[in-house]
């Protein structure tokens, strides 16, 4: 991007130190007014395979319950706000059953997500990442839960 080369290892020696004053980056970060009146939400979890440093060991064979490489869980938020969509009942039932292919223009695209942020973290647990998503615009004015697969477990 800027056309200087820099070394792996002066890399790894880097980004410690960036990533250490990321959460009070974003603690220091005014807060946007919303733009839009609804807030939107999400949490999803999902296993990241951990590579060993020293290589790869020589084995014959797995045991039995014996994984290849061992995984930690990495929880990814995103915290936005959106204007609401206002549709006819006519729109939403085509959305749902449609009957013919929509052409470009037809239909206005959906509002935009605004005052975006989207967040990962392998050190904390999913239950400090949920709260918090919980504590970033204070109470919520309406609530909607999905399931999310595998988020519950561990």
């Amino acid at each position: 991007m800027t056309g200087v080369a820099v070394s792996k290892r002066r890399l790894e020696e880097i980004l410690p130190d960036a990533a250490r004053d990321f959460d009070a980056f974003y603690q220091q970060r005014s807060g946007a007014t919303a733009a839009g009146s609804i807030l939107e939400a999400a949490v999803d979890g999902k296993g990241i395979p951990m590579v060993k440093s020293c290589g790869p060991q020589p084995s014959a064979r797995l045991t039995k319950g014996q994984k290849a490489n061992k995984k930690r869980r990495a929880t990814v938020a995103t915290v936005f706000t959106r204007a609401p969509c206002v549709r006819t009942p006519q729109q939403v039932i085509e959305s749902l059953f449609p009957t013919s292919r929509p052409t470009a223009g037809e239909a206005p695209p959906p509002p935009r997500p605004q005052n975006k942020r989207v967040w990962a973290s392998l050190l904390k647990g999913k239950t400090a990442v949920i709260e918090e998503v919980a504590d970033r615009d204070g109470p919520p004015r309406s609530l909607a839960i999905h399931d999310a697969p595998g988020l519950d477990r561990r």
